[in-house]
C-alpha cells in the first residue's frame, strides 16, 4: 500500500521512550558552592557561639551561686564578694578593687541595666557598708537584692 506523500502511517512511527529519571548525585557544579557556603557560615557561627558560650561561663557560676545563696540564710558579705568577683572578672582588677559603699552600688547600677536596681542595691549598702547585723535583713529585701543580683550578673555590660 502507498502512502501519500507528507503522510505517515502509525506502524512506522519509533515508540515513544521516556526521559531516565533526573539523577540526585553528583549534583551541579554550582550545588558545591552553596555546600561550600553553608559549610563555612556555620562554622563561623559556631566558633562564635562557643567562644561567647566560654567567655559567658563566669556568669553561669554566679547564677548558679546565686541561686543556692537564695536558699541559705542570708549573707550579705558573700554576696558582696560574688559580686565583686563577677565585676573584677569583667571590668579587672583596677577598676573594681578599690569600690566600696555608694561608690560600689554606684558602679553596680552603671554598669547594670537600666531596670531601676539601684533601689535594690541600696539594701546591700544599707545593711552591710553600715555595719549593722548582717544577719537582720528582711527576707524580702534579700530575695529582692539576690534578684537584682541575677539580672546584673546576666544583663551587665562588658567593658
Amino acid at each position: 500500500m502507498m502512502s501519500k506523500p507528507g503522510v505517515i502511517i502509525q506502524e512506522q512511527w519509533e515508540p515513544i521512550v521516556p526521559p531516565g529519571e533526573v539523577a540526585f548525585w553528583p549534583p551541579q557544579p554550582g550545588w558545591y558552592v552553596v555546600f561550600a557556603l553553608v559549610l563555612i557560615l556555620a562554622g563561623y557561627f559556631g566558633y562564635r557561639y562557643w567562644k561567647q558560650y566560654k567567655a559567658n561561663r563566669y556568669r553561669r557560676l554566679a547564677k548558679t551561686e546565686l541561686e543556692r545563696m537564695n536558699q541559705l540564710s542570708p549573707d550579705l558579705g558573700q554576696l558582696n564578694r560574688l559580686l565583686k568577683a563577677v565585676a573584677i572578672k569583667t571590668f579587672g582588677r583596677e577598676t573594681v578593687a578599690g569600690l566600696h559603699g555608694e561608690d560600689w552600688t554606684g558602679f553596680l547600677d552603671q554598669t547594670g541595666p537600666k531596670a531601676k536596681l539601684g533601689s535594690n542595691f541600696k539594701a546591700l549598702q544599707q545593711h552591710y557598708y553600715a555595719k549593722q547585723d548582717q544577719t537582720a535583713i528582711p527576707t524580702a529585701n534579700w530575695s529582692a537584692l539576690i534578684q537584682a543580683s541575677m539580672v546584673w550578673t546576666r544583663t551587665h555590660k562588658n567593658k
